[in-house]
């Protein structure tokens, strides 16, 4: 969950900054809109193109779908999934503890950040910082 709340914050902050890829790809016309609305826009607009990429994910959380880490078992952490496109950390020179406390403090921020987020679109004024 962590990852996906820094994906999603990143995402959300572009969007907030005006930074939006409005225009034609692929066919389709795409119209900038705000973070919540992202989802809907892109199954309306491109409904064939987000059933691909929900099959591609479907596809990806099935093969690795971690049954056994339920009942204690499994035979590698959970989170590591092998895919490295940065090199381990002994090959960038870091430590590999602080490495996963950093992204396991990263990932918690992020997760409350959304949160954040979300309670200021469902209740205005919820959150005394954001606009």
């Amino acid at each position: 969950h962590g990852r996906i709340c820094m994906l999603a914050f990143v995402g959300t902050m572009a969007a907030a900054t005006g930074v939006v890829f409005p225009g034609d790809l692929g066919g389709f016309h795409y119209e900038p809109c705000a973070w919540y609305e992202g989802l809907s826009s892109a199954i309306s607009t491109n409904p064939l193109g987000m059933a691909q990429l929900f099959l591609a994910i479907g596809i990806v959380e099935g093969a690795t779908y971690p049954g056994e880490f339920w009942t204690g078992g499994g035979d590698r952490e959970p989170g590591n999934l092998g895919f490295l496109p940065f090199g381990t950390a002994a090959q960038n020179k870091r430590d590999l503890g602080a490495m996963q406390v950093s992204e396991l403090k990263n990932g918690r921020l992020a997760m409350i950040a959304m949160a954040g987020f979300f309670a200021e679109h469902q209740i205005h004024g919820s959150v005394p910082l954001l606009p």
